[in-house]
């Protein structure tokens, strides 16, 4: 029953306006457009003029199509750890509304210090982290639906090829500096009506109790 209704959902959509354009932006990246994610730097991740008709549909669909990751039990936090890691990069379709941009709002870092996007509270943001193989230097500056209640980091890559060339690797990272947990959950209880942000909040809450 639910399924067929969300077949009507979106059969209805691709009649009005462009609005399923905003109901794939929104469902791919889930950010609130007064949160303090967005910063003059940036475009919001939110385009203005989106209908409240559309947020409420996409917060159907999301029950429809979205189903949070497997969740794998946290590493343990130390200086040194093996992780899984996969990339990403700017130029895909998810990323074509708001540019290079992270989740802080910031541009998307490559060179000495790279963007990296990870579960905030296994990874807060802010922290940075060197891959041992390969030398190079990341901080965690963004999230994704798709990493809360993993093990997984997913790298900035500048280039499509770039990001193919690193696929899914298991690397050695030394943890340089870890970033501020309470500082992360205050950012993400701007936008904790989603269920992917609302497991990171349980999880920091659950790690590091005051």
């Amino acid at each position: 029953m639910q399924s067929l209704l969300c077949s009507h959902v979106a059969d209805w959509l691709f009649q009005h306006d462009g609005m399923l354009a905003d109901i794939d932006f929104l469902m791919k990246r889930e950010i609130d457009h007064n949160s303090e994610f967005a910063i003059t730097k940036c475009p919001t991740r939110l385009q203005q003029g989106v209908s409240s008709l559309a947020v409420a549909t996409v917060l159907f669909l999301s029950s429809c199509a979205h189903q949070l990751p497997t969740y794998e039990k946290p590493l343990a936090r130390t200086a040194v750890q093996k992780v899984r890691t996969t990339a990403y990069t700017h130029s895909e379709r998810d990323h074509h509304r708001y540019g290079a941009c992270s989740a802080l709002g910031t541009p998307l870092k490559y060179g000495a210090l790279n963007s990296a996007a990870a579960d905030w509270a296994r990874w807060p943001a802010g922290t940075r982290f060197r891959i041992k193989a390969t030398g190079e230097n990341f901080i965690v500056d963004d999230y994704g639906f798709a990493l809360a209640g993993t093990n997984t980091i997913d790298l900035y890559k500048p280039t499509r090829t770039a990001m193919s060339q690193w696929g899914v690797r298991r690397v050695t990272i030394e943890i340089i500096e870890w970033g501020d947990p309470w500082h992360s959950y205050l950012l993400l209880s701007k936008v904790k009506g989603y269920r992917h942000i609302h497991r990171m909040l349980q999880e920091i809450r659950k790690f590091f109790p005051k």
